[in-house]
């Protein structure tokens, strides 16, 4: 099998990344496999016996991604490519339909939800709209979740077309002998509108007028950092809520956390939810991803609705 995959993660130009580990997972059971990524750079690096990590070049991204067409094609004549696949459901997935040619298995990921809330249909409708288009003409949707497999299935896709693969989880078992720090709370994800973390703040906001010992760590980066940080000294949280930034080990903050906070409004499958649990941090979530599938309530695993008092109570609770 030899396959061509789009994707976005520029993480896998990092040596020792998690993103650059994963490549001897998407390695099995195929001969060669070419990673495409849309960058201003010019990169064609054999990462691993048989796997090519190829960049676009290009100034701007409608040029990069001309360059991908023209790389794809030309990867396509000179070698048997069998699947074409796309990590990202939106462009990506277009531009793989565009360059696949006859007898190639062509593949849409969703490691999102993108249909179970209204959160896409209302605030990123043209996505919405093509991923509905894209989704009905691929040969295979593969998803991470239970829940993300039932929301496209009530957009038509068959179940003989529908692939559940949930993403692996690696853990350090190295967790026996872990004191967690009291009153240390931690999100860890993309600072996206999506992850509802202005929200997160009102809520923290309030439990700190209660207990000003407890404190916030958001592990991550993203389009809403400039936003947080405003809105942290708006509050006057800047002794209590932390903008970490990017971290190459974010598994460590989970381990240290007194509970994970996960407010999403929407997600595919919550792989972070995955590891807290892995290591035994509790975690308090929203009703997204795998809660109620692959997760369950517990005693120290808590889904709740978007109401502010909820969370403010059961992290004061967790505070001590």
């Amino acid at each position: 099998m030899q396959v061509i995959m789009f994707s976005l993660d520029k993480n896998l130009f990092i040596v020792g990344t998690e993103a650059r580990a994963r490549v001897q997972e998407w390695k099995v059971g195929k001969d060669k496999l070419w990673i495409l990524i849309p960058d201003k750079r010019v990169i064609k690096e054999e990462i691993e016996p048989g796997v090519w990590l190829i960049s676009s070049g290009g100034r701007n991204k409608f040029r990069q991604w001309q360059n991908l067409f023209r790389i794809a094609r030309r990867l396509s004549a000179e070698n048997q490519i069998t699947e074409i696949t796309s990590q990202d459901p939106f462009f990506l997935s277009l531009l793989s339909w565009l360059v696949r040619q006859s007898g190639q298995v062509w593949e849409i990921q969703l490691h999102g939800d993108y249909f179970s809330s209204s959160y896409y249909r209302d605030h990123h409708r043209w996505r919405y709209l093509l991923l509905s288009f894209l989704l009905l003409r691929a040969d295979r949707v593969r998803v991470v979740g239970q829940r993300v497999a039932e929301s496209v299935k009530k957009r038509g896709v068959q179940e003989g077309r529908l692939v559940t693969r949930p993403v692996s989880i690696p853990v350090s078992q190295e967790t026996n002998a872990l004191v967690r720090e009291k009153k240390t709370f931690v999100f860890l994800g993309r600072l996206d509108p999506v992850k509802n973390l202005c929200w997160l703040i009102e809520v923290f906001a309030d439990v700190v007028t209660v207990d000003p010992g407890c404190r916030l760590w958001l592990v991550g980066s993203g389009p809403e950092k400039n936003k947080l940080e405003k809105l942290i000294v708006q509050k006057r949280l800047e002794n209590n809520v932390q903008l970490l930034g990017w971290v190459q080990n974010p598994q460590d903050y989970l381990q240290k956390a007194t509970a994970l906070l996960f407010p999403s409004l929407s997600e595919g499958y919550g792989r972070v939810v995955m590891e807290a649990r892995a290591i035994g941090c509790p975690v308090i979530m929203a009703d997204v991803g795998v809660s109620g599938y692959e997760v369950l309530p517990s005693p120290d695993v808590h889904i709740l609705p978007w109401q502010k008092q909820k969370w403010v109570e059961l992290i004061k609770q967790y505070a001590g």
